[in-house]
């Protein structure tokens, strides 16, 4: 079976990481996989993409840009323009589906979507949020990486989409310590400065902690040169490699993702796969796998003094720090890509919904 994932630019995101982890695992199972992306000077995941997964890249030497409709459109058209003859067509990310959708009309193949955006991801972006809305009921099956993106698609869409999940990208990097260890006064924070990722949020609860904990220190894992000012100490590491960030995840003193909402959540369960006690704001997606006081400590989006808090209580107390920490670990085993392969496979055989065309 021949698979084509239609994709934005191979540049490093969670979702990106988990369409490369199915492109993957996919040709390791015998299917002929295709990648097909907007040429970028950004392609910084190539190196991660099996030598069996072809890659096509678009003619244009352009890149997407909110608002800018023209650019937009002509990029859609070019990345229809060199889709394959495939028999699965996967749309990854709502300005995809449409080629995918002009592809499939010429006969290129079936269409699908593995939906892993959310509703935030477009609060300035009209087209795409109508993408999101009204084009998901054309697919033969939309497949999601949790249960909320899910009930999301059912009611903004009114489309039954099918619970695929994901495994753990660079799996290969994430274990525990080999043994316990003290752990350092030290908050490390992994995203980007896009305000709904919780930049801010996190150093002002560093901040709030600092009163409270001396000696506490910040470290923060970019993939953008952010521009950040904070009054605590801290370390900013730019795109460090699989293995630097792992270590830093083994390293730290507690793991504090602040974003206002994911459609699952990655860094979490990568900290957790390592060993680092968790806290983690309320932000949907990772309802799938943050249970607050059992593996992680959860606490709501945007309020800086409760998170502060969940940190103080995690460096301050080394059994609740050690008690998240080993379930933690048992968490971030469940998400294995033998079984998320599983259920893609499954669900490419799923008869459409009565909704769908």
């Amino acid at each position: 079976m021949r698979i084509t994932f239609v994709t934005p630019e191979l540049t490093l995101s969670g979702g990106m990481l988990a369409i490369v982890g199915f492109a993957n695992g996919l040709a390791d199972r015998g299917y002929s996989v295709t990648l097909v992306s907007l040429r970028s000077r950004f392609d910084s995941l190539v190196e991660l993409i099996d030598h069996r997964v072809a890659i096509v890249w678009t003619r244009l030497r352009l890149r997407p840009v909110p608002g800018h409709h023209l650019t937009n459109a002509m990029l859609a058209l070019d990345l229809a323009r060199v889709i394959p003859r495939s028999d699965v067509l996967v749309a990854t990310y709502a300005p995809t589906a449409l080629p995918v959708l002009l592809a499939s009309a010429l006969g290129r193949g079936q269409r699908y979507w593995m939906y892993a955006d959310y509703r935030e991801m477009f609060s300035s972006r009209p087209v795409e949020w109508w993408m999101v809305r009204n084009l998901p009921r054309f697919f033969r099956v939309v497949m999601t990486n949790s249960h909320a993106s899910v009930a999301e698609l059912k009611m903004y869409s009114n489309v039954d989409a099918v619970f695929v999940g994901l495994g753990l990208p660079r799996r290969d990097h994430l274990w525990p310590p080999a043994r316990s260890q003290a752990r350092p006064l030290v908050a490390l924070y992994v995203g980007d400065s896009r305000p709904r990722k919780g930049l801010r949020e996190f150093l002002r609860a560093g901040e709030i902690a600092h009163q409270s904990i001396s000696q506490l220190r910040l470290q923060i894992v970019t993939k953008d040169d952010a521009a950040i000012s904070c009054q605590v100490p801290f370390d900013h590491v730019v795109k460090p490699s699989a293995r630097a960030l792992a270590d830093l995840y083994r390293g730290c003193g507690v793991f504090v993702s602040t974003s206002w909402s994911e459609s699952l959540g990655i860094p979490p369960l990568e900290a957790m796969a390592c060993g680092a006690p968790v806290v983690i704001t309320d932000q949907r997606g990772a309802r799938d796998y943050a249970v607050d006081g059992k593996n992680c400590l959860v606490v709501p989006t945007r309020d800086p003094k409760t998170t502060a808090e969940a940190i103080i209580r995690i460096l301050t107390d080394q059994c609740l720090a050690e008690r998240l920490s080993a379930a933690g670990l048992e968490t971030a085993q469940q998400y294995r890509w033998e079984t998320a392969l599983d259920r893609f496979e499954s669900a490419l055989h799923t008869a459409p919904v009565e909704n769908q065309c």
